[in-house]
């Protein structure tokens, strides 16, 4: 299941976020058009051993070069007992910074805390 909502901050600044995806996400050909195959390089190698302990969905993240909250594509896997994660890069190229639920989400122009408005779901 997947969420959609609004941030909001006193200062102004709003952002349109979604996290979790539909089920039509998890399909194999669908994660392989988010991804670049080099950074599935290692995923497709564990899926070939048999392995189908995955999930794929939207997170928060932060994106340092651009200063701004962003809708990153996260892929989750095991291999030998060991959880592994892909995050695609932001679109400017640089390396997101995932967000962690236990912490509040900050305003990336003024630090204030933000509030989160349900939106939507989806499946």
């Amino acid at each position: 299941m997947a969420q959609a909502f609004l941030l909001k901050c006193d200062c102004g600044y709003e952002k349109e976020a979604q996290i979790g995806e539909g089920r039509m996400g998890m399909r194999l050909e669908n994660i392989r058009t988010v991804f670049l195959e080099a950074e599935l390089a290692e995923f497709e190698a564990v899926l070939k051993s048999g392995c189908t302990d995955y999930c794929y969905g939207r997170n928060l993240a932060y994106c340092r070069n651009c200063a701004d909250i962003i809708n990153s594509h996260v892929l989750r896997y095991a291999q030998g007992g060991i959880t592994k994660q892909i995050i695609r890069p932001c679109g400017c190229g640089e390396a997101l910074l995932p967000w962690d639920s236990n912490i509040f989400i900050k305003c990336p122009r003024c630090g204030g805390l933000m509030d989160a408005e349900t939106t939507g779901y989806w499946d």
